[in-house]
């Protein structure tokens, strides 16, 4: 009822303005119940009296752009009008008021409502530009129109952070990192955000040799350069303000990176950049639009293959013993020219062992797709859905579901074709044409204070089309992992019951479920009893994948695998840190009929750790 005043123009509404009237007289268990508005108080030459309420407008709007206590009460140095808003400013101003209105929604000459206020408060928040603390203040005047005048208080212009981190992971096992940011704030005037950032790592990626003896060490790196600039507005050749107005808190972001790596897998190098908008068209749906994603990924170390994939090495070196009575050496050339001598035609390997030559073949597709330098120019569309009020909201539910297009129109602009493999090429690489689907939903329940059960279900496939028949290694899905499938590390499960040997697992199909119960222990301990199952499978009838790996109709789901555990949680305030104790409960890959509980142990346990809760 307030609410329905305060937004109609009446100013002076509050919570004293209503009154309830009832017959007393009558002795009955019923009572009619009359709702009273009186009229406004008065004050004048100390008589009260009454008067009607009256809806006010907006005569005035003021901005103060370099607000603080300090300079208070100066005189002002420059001031612009714009669209009937007064912008002041005890310095140079430093904003741009065409951008700047963007965050205003008190208008004027308008009638004045408080969701105007609440909004526009919000809004000038969202631009992290300005202190949180947002004065907006209203002075009647004598016709009993009003003024507005919102006080902002400027961010520091330029900010460097740094950070220190201790990071470990199946590939890695442990590692420093450190990073550094450089944040610009208004840098062309019109609330702009730039961010450049540098972060270097040293890791361990296995035994570092020394004088003939081996110790855990450092002995890989990556370095990664970002750049991103985040505009508070749609940056669009066409006016986009019809479709997508100012209240949906638009936005845009520019970004560009570089990563160069050593001694981590083939040490890829990978070349990022895009363009990409944002919005929100109600308190619970955000929109996500990426016009422009460009990744360029170059495999710098591809000797290095048969180190990295030491399974695939110890079948070919299997079957060079079996077939030609000799060992193979950690030399790469030596490997390749025994791939190349069994699958030459001319040797008739293919006739005489048909099963080692199949498996010769696959190792030598399987590193070709691995190794090749790839270009993914992709588009994507996302759309969320949150009911969540605020971070103290523990009942509620969140929906994502993205699509991406990769090499639609890339390949149509491609003029190179490879003489090999007849794909359309841009600056000497394929071109990686695929399109891509995902559905994410999590649903919180509180149970009761501190008491919270969650239940989170995914599922992904990506289809190679056109250019392409493999989707690129760093776009396929992979399982397991300190924040899904807690009982197998990243990349050490499925696809589907094919038990394999490779150190690092992907396809083309994925399908997540948990459910976790969250409680609390004491006053910064939690703990978690948890449920997790899923499995990825192939869906693009690869001859990589054997039978039981691929994804053919809905008995294929019976390959799903689950894991259960349990985990403690350290609430530091700013952070969460977390130790998850996942066990292999059902292994769909085990070839007896036993595949429940045949490795629930310690033994068999896998432990992550993490930050935040996994979902």
């Amino acid at each position: 009822m307030i609410g329905l005043f305060r937004n109609s123009g009446i100013y002076h509404f509050g919570n004293n303005s209503i009154g309830f009237w009832t017959d007393s007289t009558k002795q009955t268990y019923y009572k009619n119940i009359v709702l009273k508005i009186p009229n406004k108080r008065k004050k004048e030459n100390e008589v009260i009296y009454e008067v009607p309420y009256k809806i006010q407008k907006i005569k005035e709007i003021n901005i103060y752009t370099d607000f603080s206590l300090e300079n208070r009460g100066e005189k002002f140095r420059d001031s612009i009008k714009y669209k009937g808003y007064n912008f002041y400013s005890y310095g140079k101003m430093k904003f741009k008021p065409k951008h700047l209105v963007n965050s205003l929604f008190i208008t004027p000459k308008g009638v004045y409502k408080d969701a105007e206020k609440t909004l526009t408060r919000s809004h000038l928040r969202k631009l992290k530009t300005f202190s949180s603390t947002i004065d907006i203040d209203y002075t009647e005047n004598d016709d009993e129109s009003l003024i507005a005048d919102i006080y902002l208080k400027p961010l520091k212009k330029f900010g460097v952070t740094f950070d220190l981190d201790g990071t470990t992971s199946n590939i890695n096992p442990y590692g420093i990192l450190a990073k550094s940011s450089f944040i610009g704030r208004n840098i062309f005037k019109g609330s702009e955000i730039l961010e450049l950032s540098f972060q270097g790592s040293i890791l361990n990626s296995g035994f570092v040799e020394s004088n003939n003896s081996s110790f855990l060490g450092f002995n890989a790196w990556e370095f990664i350069s970002s750049a991103s600039l985040k505009l508070p507005r749609i940056v669009f050749p066409i006016n986009t303000s019809s479709i997508i107005p100012k209240y949906m808190a638009p936005s845009t972001d520019i970004n560009t990176s570089v990563s160069f790596q050593k001694n981590i897998g083939l040490d890829r190098q990978i070349i990022t950049g895009g363009i990409g908008y944002s919005w929100k068209s109600s308190k619970k749906m955000v929109h996500n639009l990426d016009l422009f994603n460009l990744q360029y990924i170059k495999n710098q170390n591809i000797d290095n293959y048969f180190r990295i994939y030491g399974s695939e090495f110890k079948k070919l070196n299997a079957i060079s013993a079996d077939v030609l009575g000799q060992t193979l050496s950690s030399d790469n050339k030596q490997i390749i020219d025994f791939m190349e001598l069994l699958l030459d035609p001319a040797e008739g390997y293919r006739n005489t062992h048909p099963n080692e030559y199949n498996t010769v073949s696959d190792v030598r597709e399987r590193r070709n797709i691995l190794k090749e330098d790839v270009m993914v120019p992709a588009i994507s569309y996302s759309f969320i859905y949150n009911t969540r009020d605020n971070i103290h909201d523990n009942d509620f539910s969140y929906l994502k579901t993205q699509l991406i297009s990769a090499g639609a129109l890339s390949t149509s602009l491609a003029t190179k074709t490879s003489e090999d493999t007849g794909q359309k090429m841009l600056i000497g690489v394929p071109v990686a044409q695929f399109f891509k689907a995902e559905f994410e939903y999590i649903k919180y329940w509180e149970l009761k204070k501190d008491n919270i059960l969650v239940f989170r279900t995914f599922v992904g496939a990506v289809i190679p089309y056109g250019n392409s028949n493999i989707v690129p290694f760093n776009r396929s899905y992979s399982a397991g992992g300190s924040n899904e499938i807690r009982a197998w590390r990243t990349f050490d499960l499925g696809p589907g019951a094919q038990l394999s040997n490779l150190e690092f697992n992907v396809a083309t199909f994925k399908l997540i479920s948990n459910l976790e119960y969250r409680f609390k222990i004491t006053n910064k301990v939690y703990s978690a009893l948890f449920i997790d199952a899923g499995n990825i499978w192939d869906i693009t009838n690869s001859n990589l994948y054997s039978e039981e790996a691929k994804l053919k109709d809905f008995n294929s789901l019976s390959n799903i695998a689950v894991g259960s555990g349990l985990g403690l949680r350290y609430d530091f305030g700013f952070l969460v840190f977390r130790l998850d104790l996942g066990f292999k409960t059902y292994e769909p890959y085990q070839i007896s009929k036993k595949k429940w509980f045949t490795n629930y142990n310690f033994g068999n346990a896998v432990y992550n750790i993490g930050i935040n809760y996994p979902f």
